[in-house]
């Protein structure tokens, strides 16, 4: 067998790494809409997918603002949902050993992600390390409303509160005084918490019947 290395594994690393940030803002991570018909997942688990740069993509840091019809605007995570899911970015961790590991270097990556994929939250939120997380559920309320949690959404939301004053952006989908559909996440611990990384905060509330804020 050859052992000459092709030119993916001869790049240097600052360019792979360059090449992650870039399929970032352009391929990020997406889950499958609900109702969708099409049974195809991601070619890839991310289980055995192999996480200093703190600045997040645009898509998730841009500040956002309600669009026509009351809908989120296209920053919202809501955005990731598609007929097909996706690892996106992370697919490149499986190219070879060398860009798994620049991939595994890239903390502010994974932690944009943490919400996408709750049943990985310990394995993401490990490789995130200390980066800024992305704790924008719009996308989580699209795909998680259930009476009650299962044990991975558990985690998740312990996770999150433990890890909370990290939040670059936060949203809280629902919540409404007389009916916390998520008790474990609402706007109440925001009063006692540092927020260093903060940019981007969203409430819809109930209101006058079924108005959202």
């Amino acid at each position: 067998a050859s052992s000459r290395l092709t030119h993916a594994q001869s790049l240097p690393a600052d360019i792979i790494c360059e090449i992650f940030a870039a399929l970032a803002e352009c391929n990020p991570p997406k889950r499958k809409r609900p109702g969708s018909s099409s049974t195809r997942g991601p070619h890839t688990s991310l289980s055995t997918a192999p996480a200093a740069i703190i600045v997040s993509p645009s898509w998730a840091r841009q500040p956002t603002e309600r669009a026509e019809g009351n809908a989120l605007a296209p920053q919202s995570t809501v955005r990731l949902l598609a007929d097909e899911s996706s690892l996106g970015w992370i697919e490149l961790t499986h190219v070879c050993k060398k860009w798994r590991a620049a991939g595994l270097s890239l903390a502010w990556l994974w932690g944009d992600v943490f919400p996408i994929f709750p049943r990985a939250a310990e394995t993401i939120l490990s490789r995130s390390r200390n980066a800024p997380l992305s704790l924008d559920l719009d996308l989580m309320w699209q795909l998680e409303r259930r009476a009650e949690l299962p044990p991975y959404l558990v985690t998740f939301f312990n996770l999150a509160q433990q890890h909370i004053s990290r939040a670059h952006v936060m949203s809280f989908p629902y919540f409404s005084w007389d009916n916390l559909r998520w008790d474990q996440w609402h706007p109440s611990p925001l009063r006692r918490v540092y927020f260093p990384h903060l940019q981007v905060l969203r409430v819809s509330c109930e209101r006058d019947g079924d108005e959202d804020a």
